[in-house]
């Protein structure tokens, strides 16, 4: 089944590079500021926005969104800021972008 995890947070008191060292660490967990629509077409998502899609057979949304919890909490420990994140796990999933 096809998950599609959205996150998005806000640093308190951060530098840039704070910012930087959370992308990272974000990536490497399969999450990016960008979403590839079917079309292909690749978009930028809205700033501390990011997104992934997973092929998990075996999980619920409810335990992946604690894992992505969990595992972004880390990336926060791990880059020594702090902050507040929303992570939001669905199947069946569309979504949309326009710009206003």
């Amino acid at each position: 089944m096809s998950y599609f995890v959205t996150l998005t947070f806000d640093l308190s008191d951060a530098e840039a590079d704070d910012y930087e060292n959370v992308k990272s660490e974000l990536t490497k967990n399969g999450l990016y500021d960008t979403a590839t629509g079917n079309s292909g077409k690749q978009i930028e998502l809205p700033f501390n926005t990011y997104c992934g899609q997973f092929e998990e057979s075996n999980n619920t949304s409810e335990s992946l969104r604690n894992y992505f919890t969990d595992k972004e909490s880390q990336v926060f420990n791990t880059c020594k800021v702090k902050g507040n994140l929303f992570v939001s796990v669905g199947n069946g999933w569309s979504w949309g972008q326009r710009q206003v």
